[in-house]
């Protein structure tokens, strides 16, 4: 742990730290699907370097494992979904701490799949949805032993 932290965590009274922690672990929280992941990791990538970057990340997801009511069944049929989403990405740094950066993702996806008595094979491509994001790092403390980051993006 840093010094900052422990000097935080000791400035904080036991009640205020035990209601910080029942906070954090009771708040019910919702998480959807979105490709915050590859934005997050190419905004960690830039070291705080200014200037333009640009990026490509790739995520392969290979299902072919059916299953009814949490437990695998059968898949006479070969049934499978292959996908891939490939990131393409460019930004730019205007400060260490404040940038710009455009996302722009590539879909693929091979099936197979039975639609009535017939078993379908295919594919489908195309660009999903582009992102702009306005990130900003509010705070930083760096150590030999941690780092502690706080980004915001917009």
């Amino acid at each position: 742990m840093t010094r900052s932290a422990s000097a935080l965590l000791r400035a904080l009274s036991g009640c205020a730290r035990m209601a910080c922690l029942l906070l954090a672990l009771g708040t019910p929280m919702q998480a959807h699907a979105c490709d915050l992941c590859a934005i997050y990791t190419a905004t960690e990538q830039r070291e705080s370097r200014t200037g333009i970057r640009v990026g490509v990340a790739e995520q392969f997801t290979s299902s072919n494992t059916l299953q009814q009511g949490g437990e695998k069944v059968d898949n006479p049929a070969g049934q499978r979904l292959n996908s891939s989403i490939t990131q393409f990405l460019v930004g730019y740094n205007f400060t260490p701490r404040i940038g710009l950066q455009l996302n722009l993702p590539l879909i693929t996806r091979a099936f197979r799949r039975v639609e009535g008595m017939d078993v379908v094979n295919g594919d489908e491509s195309g660009i999903g949805d582009l992102s702009l994001i306005v990130n900003g790092e509010a705070y930083r403390d760096v150590t030999e032993d941690s780092v502690i980051r706080l980004s915001l993006l917009g």
